[in-house]
């Protein structure tokens, strides 16, 4: 069985963000949990961040986005949070 870290988990997330035309930045804060800065460049001011603790996804006002188990529900949340296309054009 293989273990994924933290930042192993965000780096995924950020990889499926960035096909759906978001741009995913990995942030590792001394003392706070490590977390993305999701933006969309094709909506000026539109950015947020999401935080991973205690194996969830989190919304930077304490929501909680997914299960850090699932991502697919993670990318759509902010996909659609963001005004980003759900939809992967291969």
């Amino acid at each position: 069985m293989v273990t994924l870290t933290y930042t192993d988990c965000l780096r995924d997330l950020a990889d499926r963000l960035t096909a759906h035309g978001l741009r995913a930045r990995l942030d590792q804060p001394i003392g706070r949990p490590p977390a993305l800065h999701v933006s969309n460049p094709g909506v000026p001011g539109s950015a947020e961040h999401v935080f991973l603790e205690d194996q969830a996804l989190w919304w930077s006002w304490g929501d909680l986005l997914a299960a850090a188990s699932n991502v697919d529900a993670a990318v759509a949340g902010i996909c659609r949070m963001l005004g980003a296309r759900t939809a992967v054009v291969n």
